[in-house]
């Protein structure tokens, strides 16, 4: 599911309204609906925090080429 500003689950993304220097400040889409993305915060593999499950603003998110 591609969104207009071509973030896409998968991607490795920044939130820069989030702490940073923090395990909050980036992380990997995992989903994405009407309420925006799912972040899988911190590791990359199957470790990694979920944010008690809610999702953030696509307009909040910033695409990290990796």
């Amino acid at each position: 599911m591609t969104q207009d500003n071509n973030i896409e689950i998968g991607d490795h993304v920044s939130i820069p309204s989030h702490a940073k220097d923090t395990v909050w400040e980036s992380g990997w889409v995992m989903d994405i609906n009407q309420q925006g993305a799912l972040i899988k915060y911190g590791a990359r593999g199957d470790t990694g925090l979920y944010g008690l499950g809610r999702y953030v603003s696509l307009d909040k998110l910033v695409k990290i080429c990796d």
